[in-house]
């Protein structure tokens, strides 16, 4: 938990320092609208958009999504959007901190929209 919340600071700390050369996706944005922020990424880093970029690929080969859950072959999980954090999987503390920080996200999300894709 504290790696994630550390993680979590950096990105938006060098966002503010570097804004223009960072570019924070919002992970739920990525799975749900994954076509449309990976041609913002593109454009970002100037490469042309392909259709590839919406199924996990390894040097244009499919391969399973990345996932510490059922792994699904070829395509993007959606499902990951829905699962709920277990108890056995983060103790109260881990949930308070993690909980602050989903609505410091939201909040900021709703005041700088360009923060997050």
């Amino acid at each position: 938990m504290e790696l994630w919340k550390k993680n979590y600071l950096n990105s938006i700390k060098f966002k503010k320092k570097y804004n223009n050369k960072i570019l924070l996706i919002d992970f739920e944005n990525l799975i749900i609208d994954t076509e449309n922020i990976m041609k913002k990424i593109c454009k970002k880093i100037n490469i042309n958009y392909e259709k590839s970029l919406l199924t996990p690929t390894f040097n244009s080969e499919p391969i399973d999504s990345d996932s510490s859950f059922k792994s699904i072959y070829n395509k993007i999980d959606r499902s990951v959007i829905n699962r709920q954090i277990s108890k056995k999987d983060i103790n109260n503390k881990e949930l308070k901190i993690l909980n602050y920080y989903i609505s410091w996200h939201v909040k900021r999300k709703k005041k700088d929209n360009t923060l997050f894709l």
